[in-house]
Parts: C-alpha cells; sequence; structure tokens
C-alpha cells in the first residue's frame, strides 16, 4: 500500500517516512523543498511541490490509501497554516479518491467533548493560547474543519507535549484524559503510522501519551 505523507521532513514527520517504510508501505513524501528530504530509500518517492497547488497535490494523491499529515503552524508564514491548507487537501483527497486523513493535532489546546484533563494539562493550554495563538487557532480550525465535513474519516493525535526522538511504543491512546503530559516524537509517530490500518479511532481525537 502506499501513503502520501505531509511534513514529511519535519521533527514528528521524519519520524513517519521512517516507520511506514518499515512497516512495508510505498510512502510519497510531498514536500515543499526536496533537498531537505535526508533518506534515500527504494520504496520512497519525493514530491516538490505547494499546498496550494491542487493539480500537482491530486497527481502526488493518485493510488495512495491514506494521507500522514505531521505539518506544524509556521510562524514565518501565518498565511499558509495547516488548516489554512487542509481544505485544499480534502478537495485533492476527493478528487483522488482517498478516504483516509491521520493528523497531528495539539493535547493542550484542543478541546473534544467529555474531556477530563490534569490541571497541569489545562495549565499548559492556557500558556500556549496566550503565548502561541495562532498555532492553538490553527489545530482548532483544522479539527472543527474536518468534523463539518463527510467526505474522509480522520484522525487526530492529541500529544500534550513532544520531548525527545526515542521511541519506547509504551504510549497509550486514551479518549478523554491523558495519562502523563508528555510523548516523545517518536512514539507519536508510530501512532499516526498505525491509524493507517487501524479503524479504532475513527472520526476521534485520542491523546497519546
Amino acid at each position: 500500500m502506499r501513503i502520501v505523507v505531509l511534513g514529511a521532513t519535519g521533527a514528528v514527520g521524519r519520524h513517519v517516512v521512517q516507520y511506514a517504510l518499515a512497516a512495508d508501505y510505498e510512502v510519497v513524501a510531498y514536500i515543499r523543498n526536496a533537498s531537505k528530504m535526508t533518506v534515500h530509500h527504494p520504496d520512497l518517492l519525493v514530491v516538490e511541490g505547494s499546498l496550494s497547488d491542487l493539480a500537482r497535490l491530486e497527481k502526488a494523491l493518485h493510488d495512495t490509501v491514506a494521507v500522514v499529515s505531521a505539518l506544524g503552524v509556521s510562524h514565518r508564514t501565518p498565511d499558509k497554516q495547516p488548516s489554512q491548507q487542509l481544505p485544499v487537501i480534502l478537495e485533492a483527497m476527493q478528487k483522488a479518491g482517498v478516504s483516509r486523513y491521520i493528523g497531528l493535532s495539539s493535547g493542550a489546546a484542543v478541546n473534544m467533548p467529555g474531556d477530563r484533563k490534569p490541571l497541569a494539562a489545562k495549565i499548559m493550554g492556557h500558556i500556549l493560547n496566550t503565548f502561541r495563538h495562532t498555532a492553538v487557532e490553527d489545530k482548532r480550525r483544522e479539527l472543527d474543519t474536518l468534523r463539518q465535513q463527510s467526505t474522509v474519516t480522520w484522525t487526530l493525535a492529541r500529544p500534550t507535549r513532544l520531548i525527545g526522538d526515542t521511541l519506547t511504543q509504551e504510549y497509550k491512546a486514551t479518549a478523554h484524559r491523558p495519562r502523563r503530559l508528555w510523548t516523545s516524537r517518536a512514539d507519536v509517530a508510530h501512532f499516526l503510522v498505525q491509524q493507517v490500518s487501524d479503524n479504532q479511532w475513527d472520526n476521534q481525537a485520542p491523546f497519546i501519551s
């Protein structure tokens, strides 16, 4: 099976590429600057393009089964945030016949009905909302957009705080309350790849901790 990875050269995305290849997926890394991709593998295809280029993105999506997005919020390009690009991604997916979207959200910033966050997570969310308001609003808009559409089945991972790059596979996905306030980037990436073939968290945004 072939998947498309967005944000493939980022802190989480590079782990997504690694674990997807290890799981025998063919990977299409759709990135703005192909020179930033340092991984070389016979099952990795690097496609350089903009997320605003509907035709090119649609072409990259052909014959794939899922989009795994590890896109982060950029303070340098406020007019090109992930939530603003999501409608184009969803349209390209629909045109290409791809119905699975897996993305990276935020446990501290994003709330779901029934959440029972510990006090420390609530404080962390308040701090983020104060000092990184753009990122918080972007992640909330991403969730709203996915919940309002009906063309794709989605899963958003909500880690509270990302630290380190060690894969432990000791993380847990939980619906309403995180077990702890940190998760490694590698573990979150591992969860994202697992969701390509797992429907347990369809149309949900579990905490990863």
